[in-house]
């Protein structure tokens, strides 16, 4: 996640909320996650690789994304401590994530260069156990700035259901608007990403326990701005692939295909 892109790129919370990887209120739940590891996601421009350690944390992993890493490719090592924490996550993009953990989650993680430089933070809120909300904020001199914040609302599953994004008032830079919402659909499936989650949580990615069939955006005013629907093919309970239909209002569909692959 570079930070310059997210500034760049408002519709970055839009698009960062696409593939499976959407809407978990939830503390993690040992009991959905499947005992097959994602090896890989791919389509025609994105991909995601992982290896892990053997006591099943991820390792490292390849991103390929166009909301997340603006398209290019970066490789993440990451670091835990003794209680399988993660210490840290380093990009070879020149830039590293410090995760800040309070009673068992992660609260706030900071954003560095390779000089050990800061140049933001997010912060994680609760409520009840479930997440509340996620807010971003950019470090310019030695002023903080809120730059982008998504508040979410659960179903009983711990899945999101909605989500609200906001982003930087141009007029006053230590405020927030509302950008617009998404609403969700899921299946009954457990989430194959979920051996990642804690790892996927620190570049702005939400593990849902099941996953995503359908995604509503509206702006804020309501209007409906674009639809996507998912429909998966199932191998032992896992999907194997997918079609994504991505319909923009007023504007022809766009198809992509993703393969899932596992070990």
């Amino acid at each position: 996640m570079q930070i310059r892109n997210l500034i760049k790129r408002s519709s970055f919370f839009v698009a960062a909320f696409m593939l499976l990887l959407l809407g978990s209120c939830k503390k993690e739940d040992k009991t959905t996650v499947s005992s097959a590891k994602i090896k890989s996601i791919t389509s025609e421009n994105d991909e995601m690789l992982f290896s892990y350690n053997a006591d099943g944390t991820v390792k490292a992993a390849l991103m390929k994304d166009h909301s997340v890493t603006n398209g290019e490719e970066v490789y993440y090592t990451i670091s835990y401590n003794t209680a399988k924490q993660i210490t840290q996550v380093v990009g070879d993009n020149d830039e590293k994530i410090i995760p800040v953990y309070q009673n068992g989650v992660i609260v706030k993680a900071f954003l560095k260069n390779d000089q050990d430089e800061e140049l933001g933070f997010t912060e994680y809120e609760y409520q009840n156990n479930r997440l509340k909300s996620v807010s971003l904020y950019t470090k310019i001199g030695d002023v903080i700035y809120p730059l982008t914040m998504m508040e979410y609302t659960c179903n009983a599953a711990g899945n999101i259901v909605t989500t609200s994004l906001f982003v930087q008032n141009p007029l006053a830079p230590n405020s927030l608007l509302l950008t617009g919402t998404i609403s969700y659909e899921y299946d009954s499936k457990a989430n194959p990403l979920a051996n990642a989650k804690e790892f996927l949580q620190l570049l702005w990615y939400a593990v849902p326990q099941n996953n995503v069939v359908k995604e509503i955006h509206k702006d804020k005013n309501g209007a409906v701005e674009e639809t996507t629907e998912y429909t998966y093919q199932y191998n032992n309970q896992l999907p194997s692939s997918a079609v994504v239909k991505l319909t923009a209002a007023g504007q022809t569909p766009v198809i992509s295909n993703y393969v899932f692959s596992y070990q």
